[in-house]
């Protein structure tokens, strides 16, 4: 059972639309979607909300690379087991617009999911990737780029299909994995017709 949601990028503003912060983008329309603030101590190392009953949400005060520092915090500080924190995260191989849901596995070359399991020493550690579609070439200098006018559909389309996910968890973890794995941005598929 999923009990935590990470959001994975970069804590400064200047990267507030860059692509690798995609996961941070989720978790604020999550945020948003529950009317709740962010809550913060100062000698922890990230912020966290909550609705009654649904999964606590978390972003990381560190950077992309050192993401398993709060993720093993958040576990210590509540309690969790790793496959009961869900990490969402960009991902540079998947199209655009669509989203990937895995329960375990490697981190895929992604720096910030790599830190999270080294922390962890665990692959369990369940994942959503969301896909920006921009492939290997260049790929350290363009995931810190913010998003060009011709893929902000696509953002917002998958932050929206996200927004409510920390109540589709709670109601239906194995359904609401299924539909994630199904989808794909409305305006992907109409771009490829």
């Amino acid at each position: 059972m999923i009990r935590a949601i990470m959001g994975l990028g970069n804590p400064p503003a200047q990267y507030a639309n860059t692509r690798h912060n995609l996961g941070r983008m989720a978790l604020e329309a999550m945020r948003e979607k529950s009317g709740l603030n962010w809550k913060s101590y100062f000698w922890k190392n990230y912020l966290w909300c909550q609705s009654a009953d649904e999964p606590l949400l978390v972003l990381s005060k560190t950077y992309m690379n050192l993401s398993g520092e709060a993720a093993y915090k958040v576990a210590k500080s509540r309690g969790l087991k790793p496959s009961e924190i869900l990490i969402i995260l960009d991902d540079s191989f998947l199209p655009l617009g669509k989203l990937r849901y895995r329960k375990e596995g490697s981190s895929g070359g992604h720096n910030g999911l790599g830190s999270v399991l080294e922390v962890f020493g665990t692959e369990e550690v369940p994942r959503l990737r969301m896909g920006t579609g921009i492939g290997s070439a260049n790929m350290a200098e363009r995931v810190l780029e913010d998003f060009p006018k011709e893929d902000i559909p696509y953002v917002k389309a998958m932050t929206g299909y996200l927004e409510d996910l920390p109540k589709r968890l709670f109601l239906n973890e194995e359904k609401t994995i299924n539909e994630i794995n199904n989808w794909r941005a409305p305006i992907a598929e109409d771009a490829s017709n």
